[in-house]
């Protein structure tokens, strides 16, 4: 695997006079492959299948009291270590099942996506949830998960990479976003851009690093959400040969960020959460 110097190395020559640049906005993060299983621990770090719930804790609810759909979870004894974010607990991520997942797309925090953290895991939890099947069985249910199959979670080591082009950190480091920065490079335009994003796309499941988007970044259009600089968890669009594992609308993707502050005090009440779609 390349370091992040390696890869700058390995730019057009046209880029490498940004290589203090693109260094400063070293980051690190862990990626994520799914595994299909059929049957799941209760306490693994997975996506779709069944939660860990406490016997005493309710399960989750949107505004209007109805269940929400479990959509994942990350145990962080199991993940590589990240600076800030959790080294043991559950950190779970349920959505609303309807076509638009509960994403409020005239406000962004008009959403009743939530996510929950469990930082002590109990021996005593439980193991039927009569609310979710009840969500899961409905007419009306949708869902990102084809066919609502359950996949463990298979965590990467720990890697490096330099501001993606579409993430709205790029536009601080540049004071420019991605598309007018690569323009300088007039007649090399295009291969300038492409050589970045093959190896800073932020592309698939992680958690950490920076953020993909197949429409634009929410942080571009909207002042008060710039301090949602911390990727929580991304969850792409998944295919290969034989299936279909997740799929957000027309191949999108979700992201779900947090301010640093909150990050560290373990405060995951206000996330920022954002999906697109081509």
């Amino acid at each position: 695997m390349k370091s992040l110097e390696e890869k700058i190395d390995n730019l057009p020559i046209e880029l490498q006079a940004f290589r203090d640049k693109l260094l400063s906005s070293r980051r690190e993060f862990v990626s994520i492959t799914l595994e299909r299983v059929e049957e799941l621990d209760f306490k693994i770090s997975k996506v779709g299948g069944l939660p860990y719930l406490p016997i005493n804790q309710e399960y989750p609810t949107d505004r209007k009291g109805q269940a929400l759909d479990f959509l994942a979870q990350i145990n962080f004894a199991e993940m590589p270590r990240l600076d800030n974010y959790p080294t043991e607990g559950i950190l779970q991520f349920y959505i609303v099942a309807d076509d638009e997942y509960g994403l409020g797309f005239d406000d962004v925090f008009d959403s009743d996506t939530r996510v929950i953290y469990h930082e002590n895991i109990e021996l005593d939890f439980q193991k039927e949830f009569a609310e979710l099947e009840a969500v899961r069985e409905n007419d009306m249910y949708e869902s990102p998960l084809f066919e609502n199959r359950q996949f463990k979670m298979i965590f990467s080591d720990v890697q490096e990479e330099s501001v993606a082009c579409y993430d709205f950190n790029f536009d601080r480091l540049f004071k420019q976003n991605g598309w007018r920065f690569f323009e300088q490079f007039k007649e090399k335009e295009n291969i300038c851009r492409d050589a970045y994003s093959e190896y800073f796309s932020a592309m698939g499941h992680r958690v950490g690093g920076y953020g993909f988007f197949t429409q634009i970044d929410p942080r571009y259009e909207h002042d008060n959400l710039n301090e949602y600089t911390e990727l929580l968890f991304q969850l792409d669009s998944d295919y290969d040969s034989a299936e279909d594992r997740v799929v957000w609308g027309d191949a999108g993707v979700a992201n779900f960020f947090i301010r640093p502050n909150d990050l560290k005090n373990r405060d995951f009440s206000k996330i920022l959460f954002n999906w697109d779609c081509h």
